[in-house]
This record gives C-alpha cells, structure tokens and sequence, in this order.
C-alpha cells in the first residue's frame, strides 16, 4: 500500500498531522486565553475573545507556539524515515547574499503596492506610531515582530519548501510540487486569510517561495523573504497596535481588499519576472539530501 500511495504517505499523512496539530493548538490556546481574561475581568465571551484578538503579546506567544508545534511534526516525521534530524536535511542551511536578496525583494514588493494605493487614493498617508503610542511601547511591539515572524519564516519554509516541495519533486516533478505545495501552504493559513482574495494572495506568495527555492538552489532567499513580508506586514498596522506605522484606512474592509488586490496584480507580475529571468535554472534533487 505504501509503494501504491507513496505519495498519501510521505507528503499527506505529515500535511494532515502539522494541519490538526496547528488548529489544535490555536484552538486550545483561545480556549485557555478567553479563560484567563475572563477569570481576571469578567465580562462576556465576545468581548473576551475581542479582547485576545487584540492582545498582540498574547497573539505573539500563541502564534511562536504554534510555530513550534509545526516544528515538532516536521522533526518528527524526518526522523521517522531512519536518518537522524538535521537542519540542514530540510534546507536550512545559512546564506546570508541569499537571505538577503530575499529581504530586499519583500522590502521593494511591499514599496511597491503601498506606493500605487497611495496614488490611487486607497490609502491617504501615514502616521508614525509614536504619535498614538509611547516609544517605548512601539519598540517594544517592533522587538517581539522582529522575534515572533522569524519563526514562521524558518520554519514554514523548511517544513513546507525544504521537506514537502522536494519530496514532490523527486517523484512528481517541480512544476506540481511547486503547485502542490504552495496550495497546501495556503489551506494552512485559511484561518488567517478567510477570503477568496485573501487565499489568492497566500496562494502566490506560496508560488514565488517555492519558485525561489527551486530557482536559487537555497532556502535562505525563500526563509528571507517570508521573514521580511510577515514582519513589513506586522509593524504596519491599523492604529489598535503600537506598529511603527499606522494606516487609519486599514479599517475598513475596502481598504483592505484593494491593498489585497494590489499584492496579487504585482506578486503576479513578480513570479513572471522571476519565471522569465531564471528559466533555464532549477535543482537537482538527486542531490538533495532530504530526498530519497
């Protein structure tokens, strides 16, 4: 059964446990969270559940946890096929150029869509966090951003690029384990991103990681990249957190669909860049040593 659903076995079987494990995990969290705010100041669920959704150092605890758990099932499952974990077996290898270039390339996307909302009047200016919070506050929530997005940008890449996409590869080739793996990338974010237009969004972004990995040969852009966007996107906020920038307009549900329809129209046209310039470049997977 094993040789007939090699596939089920070494891709699904882990995705399914990492999916449960995470929901799980975020379940109980907000269970236990609502529990302790309601313990200490009483009110109704609703406003407890507000309360937790907007308590950032609560939600960063939860969201590294979380990560961890992911961690724990990829550690798990690596060390499963009898070869003893190791970082480098999932592609976490450092590169700093490479690590790098993908910062700068999140940096130049994220410059990009916040400067065409601008000009089409979707967003009317920014305001420095220091002028709703105290300094301190706002380095503060800018220290733990920098700490809790890098664990997502470690992790879900190893776990998703490094383990999932070249498993893929070796049987199925790049082009589906790109495909496949970034459609599971975005079902494991559909808490976060509930919509169509949210899911496209995670969808591409999932493309251009997996193109990454696949074009450079390296982890560290795909690890670079995720970083910078998770952080970019959590120290510009909507002014109910002290983020480096605010952007009154966040608050709307408009407001946040036309910036979500922007990041598609240019993630699409950056996925074609990268396609076009990087075409007759890809991996040996033969010489990949997670892949057997």
């Amino acid at each position: 059964m094993k040789n007939r659903n090699g596939l089920i076995w070494t891709i699904g079987i882990p995705y399914l446990v990492a999916f449960i494990s995470v929901y799980l995990w975020m379940a109980i969290a907000q269970i236990v969270s609502v529990g302790i705010y309601l313990h200490q100041h009483g009110g109704s669920q609703s406003e407890a559940i507000n309360a937790m959704r907007l308590n950032w150092g609560v939600q960063s605890i939860i969201n590294v946890l979380m990560e961890l758990v992911l961690l724990s099932v990829l550690i798990f499952f690596s060390t499963r096929e009898g070869v003893a974990f190791t970082w480098s077996r999932v592609g976490f290898v450092k590169n700093r150029s490479s690590m790098i270039v993908g910062v700068g390339l999140a940096i130049l996307i994220n410059v990009i869509v916040f400067s065409i909302a601008y000009g089409l009047g979707t967003i009317h200016g920014l305001t420095i966090g220091t002028a709703i919070y105290s300094i301190v506050s706002v380095l503060f929530f800018t220290v733990i951003s920098c700490v809790s997005t890098g664990f997502p940008g470690v992790i879900e890449e190893m776990f998703f690029r490094g383990y999932l996409q070249t498993k893929i590869m070796k049987s199925k080739g790049s082009t589906v384990a790109i495909v496949v793996t970034s459609l599971l990338f975005a079902l494991m974010h559909i808490a976060l991103y509930p919509t169509i237009l949210g899911l496209s969004t995670v969808l591409l972004l999932g493309l251009i990681l997996g193109v990454l990995y696949y074009k450079t040969k390296s982890l560290s852009i795909s690890i670079g990249f995720h970083y910078a966007w998770d952080f970019l996107n959590s120290v510009v906020g909507d002014g109910k957190q002290p983020s480096v920038f605010s952007i009154h307009d966040l608050t709307a549900i408009t407001t946040q669909n036309i910036l979500l329809l922007i990041q598609l129209i240019v993630l699409i046209f950056v996925l074609a860049i990268i396609l076009i310039i990087t075409r007759n470049v890809g991996i040996d997977v033969s010489k990949v040593p997670n892949v057997k």
